[in-house]
């Protein structure tokens, strides 16, 4: 389920990406990237991040910090979620933009989610080193 959660919040970045570079003004409410459309999925995306982590610390408990995954993952929705919190306050600020391409980052995720696509990238990677 995650995996599919991911997906189409990767797909939803390059929609918000690619509406807002028709924007003079991305912050802007006239520009189309900032339409209930986008945030919306947005935020249900961001709340079922965070409700999957919660769940995960709860399994976990004091193991959670010794999965280098679960610590990407608090990273990544953390950041996320004061970016969320925090945006407005800081409009021009090269850490918004930062906390964006995080978002970006959980596809990494995937490929520990889908085995088959792991051994795709690998093995496409594996030839290029020769």
């Amino acid at each position: 389920f995650m995996g599919a959660v991911i997906l189409f919040n990767i797909f939803m970045i390059m929609v918000e990406t690619e509406r807002r570079s028709y924007c003079e003004d991305p912050l802007a409410a006239s520009c189309p990237a900032n339409n209930a459309d986008i945030w919306v999925p947005d935020l249900l995306c961001l709340i079922a991040y965070i409700i999957e982590l919660m769940m995960r610390m709860y399994v976990y408990q004091c193991k959670f910090c010794r999965v280098p995954w679960n610590v990407f993952d608090f990273f990544v929705v953390a950041l996320t979620l004061m970016g969320e919190v925090f945006g407005s306050h800081f409009k021009d600020a090269v850490i918004i933009r930062v906390i964006r391409i995080t978002r970006l980052a959980r596809m990494l995720r995937l490929l520990t989610i889908f085995q088959e696509l792991y051994l795709m990238i690998a093995g496409m990677a594996s030839t290029l080193r020769t």
